[in-house]
C-alpha cells in the first residue's frame, strides 16, 4: 500500500505492497526471535549475564505494568504487550542502523523514485503503525467481550442498565467515535513521530556530518524506547478501561437479572 514516502513496491497475491517496509518487519522479528533465544537458553539463578539481564527487565517491566492496570487474568496479555514493546523498539532502531554504507555496493536497492534505499523504521510507514493500532483495538474489545460478555457492546448498541432497567443510551455514537479515534490516534502518533525523527537526523548528516549527528542518534536511541512504552502503555490502559467497563456493565446486568 502507498504511503507518504517513497518505497520500494511490489506485487503481491494482486496487492501492492511495500516490500522494503515488509522485509524490514520480517528482518526485526527474525531479530527479536533469534535474541530471545539466545537471551533465554541458558538461564541462570546466579550470575546473570547481561542478555539474560535485559530479558529478565523487560519481563518485570511489563508484568508489573500490566499486573498494576489489568485485574483479569493479566499473565495472558503480557506476551502481546511486551511483543509490541519489543517489535516497536527494536523496528525504532532499525531505522537508525548506518544504511547509507550500502551505497558502496553496486547493486544496492533503489526506491521507486530512482534514490537508493537509505534505510527506515517500520513504523515510519503508516500502514505498518496503523497495523499495529488495528491489533491493539481487537486486542481490548476481545478482552471487554471475555470479561463482559453481551453486556460490554450494550453501550455500542444505544442501550444501559440504570437501577435495574433497560434504557436507551444517546450516547452509543459516542462510543463508537471513541472505538475509531483510538486506533487512528495511535497509529499516528508512532509513526509522526518516527517520520520526524528520521527526517531530522537525514538533515543534520547533510548539514554536520559529525559531532551533531552523533548526538541526535543518542537522542534518538532514547525516543525509540520512549515510543515503544507510549505505544504499549496506551495498549495496557485501553485494555484496562474495556475490563473495568465491562465489569460494571456486569454489574448493571446483575442488578436487572435479580430485579426480574
Amino acid at each position: 500500500m502507498s504511503a507518504s514516502a517513497p518505497h520500494i513496491h511490489a506485487k503481491l497475491w494482486g496487492l501492492t505492497v511495500n516490500l522494503d517496509t515488509l522485509l524490514a518487519c520480517w528482518a526485526v522479528m527474525l531479530f527479536i526471535v533469534v535474541l530471545s533465544w539466545l537471551a533465554t537458553r541458558n538461564l541462570e539463578k546466579q550470575k546473570i549475564g547481561v542478555s539474560q539481564f535485559i530479558a529478565e527487565s523487560i519481563y518485570d517491566l511489563w508484568e508489573g505494568q500490566i499486573g498494576s492496570q489489568i485485574s483479569w487474568k493479566p499473565h495472558k496479555f503480557l506476551p502481546l504487550i511486551g511483543g509490541i514493546f519489543c517489535f516497536t523498539v527494536i523496528g525504532y532502531w532499525f531505522g537508525l542502523l548506518p544504511w547509507k554504507l550500502g551505497l558502496l555496493y553496486a547493486h544496492w536497492p533503489r526506491l521507486d523514485n530512482g534514490h537508493p534505499w537509505e534505510g527506515s523504521s517500520p513504523s515510519s510507514d503508516i500502514n505498518i503503525t496503523a497495523g499495529m493500532a488495528i491489533v491493539s483495538v481487537i486486542c481490548y474489545l476481545l478482552a471487554g467481550s471475555a470479561g463482559g460478555k453481551f453486556a460490554y457492546w450494550a453501550p455500542y448498541l444505544g442501550l444501559e442498565y440504570h437501577h435495574g432497567k433497560i434504557k436507551s443510551n444517546p450516547t452509543g455514537l459516542i462510543e463508537w467515535l471513541d472505538l475509531l479515534l483510538r486506533p487512528f490516534t495511535l497509529a499516528l502518533r508512532l509513526f509522526a513521530n518516527t517520520f520526524a525523527g528520521e527526517a531530522l537526523l537525514a538533515t543534520l548528516v547533510k548539514i554536520s556530518p559529525f559531532i551533531v549527528p552523533i548526538l541526535a542518534l543518542a537522542f534518538e536511541f532514547g525516543v525509540g524506547i520512549l515510543q515503544a512504552f507510549i505505544f504499549a502503555m496506551l495498549t495496557t490502559v485501553y485494555i484496562s478501561i474495556a475490563l473495568a467497563h465491562a465489569e460494571e456493565e456486569n454489574l448493571q446486568t446483575s442488578e436487572y437479572n435479580t430485579n426480574h
